[in-house]
């Protein structure tokens, strides 16, 4: 068995058991870990995830973050003088911050409900 079938196993194991409802949200944070160069078989098959998701009576709620960086640069007046000096994308950072918070924060208050996966990936 290839590390990424592990790795959807494991997860619709833990996904099958009952959730406990009193939790608070950070609580409920999962992390799938896999090495560098297992990314693209692991994006290959997020679907797997989603398909264990629903066969253990949950919703599912995608979300990727793979282009938001090359989006939020390419919006950015200065983008050319940041190639020049990436050092000065450190004073942009905590703009980008608040880009990425806003993105996930939509996502869970999107049409989610206490049965709902939000999976997030791209980070």
């Amino acid at each position: 068995m290839g590390h990424i079938e592990a790795l959807v196993r494991a997860y619709e194991r833990f996904v099958s058991l009952p959730w406990e409802q009193n939790l608070a949200g950070p609580q409920k944070v999962w992390f799938v870990l896999y090495t560098p160069t297992e990314e693209r078989r692991l994006r290959a098959r997020i679907g797997e995830f989603e398909l264990a998701t629903k066969r253990a009576k949950h919703n599912w709620h995608y979300v990727d973050l793979t282009d938001t960086f090359a989006e939020w640069i390419a919006s950015e007046e200065y983008r050319e003088s940041y190639f020049e000096s990436p050092e000065d994308l450190d004073l942009l950072l905590p703009e980008f911050g608040k880009k990425i918070a806003g993105i996930v924060g939509a996502a869970l208050a999107s049409p989610v409900d206490k049965e709902t996966v939000v999976a997030v990936s791209g980070i």
